[in-house]
């Protein structure tokens, strides 16, 4: 037993969860076809609602005062195109809201749409298909101490800018890590710890963190964005964004976790003459 009390053998603990956990937390792909769609169109990424919260989760419950947005496929990994396997893009989406946020006074409260993109290599354990199709998958087989994926260096958030009346484009923060993060077969990661850090010279940043889930079984991997400046006009952003995972009874590598849903934490106060933390919880994601 590690001195977080997760025993070498378990996939979750009150201490921390393992590697496999991790790397399945960010591989498996939540997406899913959109209701009625034919099997040529099966591939095309749904969304999910997140509905307002009265507080930060687990705690707090849902909230009739204000309007929920869309979480676009929540994450997914997808091999770009063009670009040589085993190299992937771990991507998170939050969508504009349907209608806006409305304040207390009935003012509009604007809810800024985000994208995270990290790109990461997964060395062995992947099904072969066309490019953007690929999917990672890995083996129950492999040894203690294998790399089952590696965070590299670049890392980019987006958001869509309105550059002119009528058209929108979609503008990118690029960020830096120091040093690569390689996660690995069979090794401890511990809860509420900073994993990772993405960061610009102009200090925006993205953290991937681990935090602890709302049951014993469950853990959240959380990212905590600050981008406040990428073009003039553009939204500013500071937001946790945390995915709840369980982890079933018995579970090992190679199989799938259980999506709890998606908890956004927006932190209003970049906002002219907003002050304050706004929350959402979405649907799970299975």
């Amino acid at each position: 037993t590690s001195p977080m009390g997760l025993r070498a053998s378990s996939a979750i603990g009150w201490g921390g969860i393992s590697g496999d956990v991790l790397a399945t937390m960010i591989a498996q792909d939540t997406s899913h076809p959109l209701p009625g769609a034919s099997a040529a169109r099966a591939g095309l990424r749904s969304t999910v609602r997140a509905y307002p919260w009265t507080a930060a989760v687990p705690d707090g419950a849902r909230w009739s005062g204000g309007s929920a947005f869309e979480i676009s496929g929540s994450q997914w990994t997808a091999s770009p195109r063009y670009v040589q396997l085993p190299y992937f893009s771990y991507q998170l989406n939050t969508l504009k809201a349907v209608t806006y946020e409305t304040s207390a006074e009935g003012r509009a409260l604007p809810f800024a749409e985000l994208r995270l993109d990290l790109p990461i290599l997964a060395p062995e354990y992947m099904n072969f298909k066309a490019p953007g199709q690929s999917k990672i998958q890995f083996s129950a087989s492999s040894r203690t101490g294998t790399e089952l994926l590696n965070l590299s260096l670049p890392a980019r958030v987006g958001m869509p800018v309105q550059i002119q009346p009528n058209l929108i484009s979609t503008e990118y923060l690029q960020l830096n890590a120091v040093r690569p993060y390689s996660i690995r077969r069979g090794a401890h990661v511990p809860f509420n710890q900073e994993l990772q850090s993405w960061r610009a010279s102009n200090g925006n940043f993205a953290e991937m963190l681990l935090l602890r889930g709302a049951q014993a079984d469950q853990a959240r991997l959380c990212f905590n964005i600050h981008a406040l400046e990428i073009r003039a006009g553009a939204p500013v952003v500071k937001r946790l964004i945390c995915h709840n995972w369980q982890v079933p009874a018995g579970w090992t590598l190679g199989q799938p976790l259980v999506s709890r849903g998606i908890s956004v934490i927006d932190d209003r106060s970049v906002n002219a003459g907003e002050s304050g933390l706004r929350y959402w919880q979405s649907e799970a994601l299975n």
